[in-house]
Formats: structure tokens, sequence, C-alpha cells
């Protein structure tokens, strides 16, 4: 079993775990919205960071993430 993360702040996880120094354009407010406890409708572009800003709460450790992605022909 994984050991547990020692933090919970997103910008550490990101750090720790992505290598990045800052989140992309919107990034941030996504994830403390999530972390807010808020239903929250996120569109990022192609590449625009998308699977961070579930993954990052889910590291967090606060409850769940559901995530619904439509992929367009």
């Amino acid at each position: 079993m994984p050991e547990p993360v020692a933090h919970t702040e997103p910008l550490a996880l990101l750090r720790e775990f992505w290598g990045h120094a800052a989140f992309r354009p919107g990034q941030a407010e996504i994830i403390q919205s999530v972390l807010d406890g808020h239903d929250t409708l996120a569109l990022l572009p192609t590449g625009g960071g998308k699977s961070v800003c579930f993954q990052v709460p889910a590291l967090a450790g606060r409850g769940c993430a559901w995530w619904c992605r439509r992929l367009l022909p």
C-alpha cells in the first residue's frame, strides 16, 4: 500500500507529483472550488491541464472527485 501524502496543499501536490512550479491559467481556481465542496464545471482547451484539476483534489484526500469528459469526434 502506498504511503499517505504528507501535505494537502494543492501547489505542494503539483510540485511533488508533476514537478511543476505553478498551475496553468484557471487550474488553481477550479481546484480550490472542488476543495471548497462546490459542484464545479470546468471547460479547458485540449492541453489545458484538465486531468490535474481532478487528480490534485483526489490526492488531497478530501472526499471524492467525479469526472465526466466528452470527447468530440
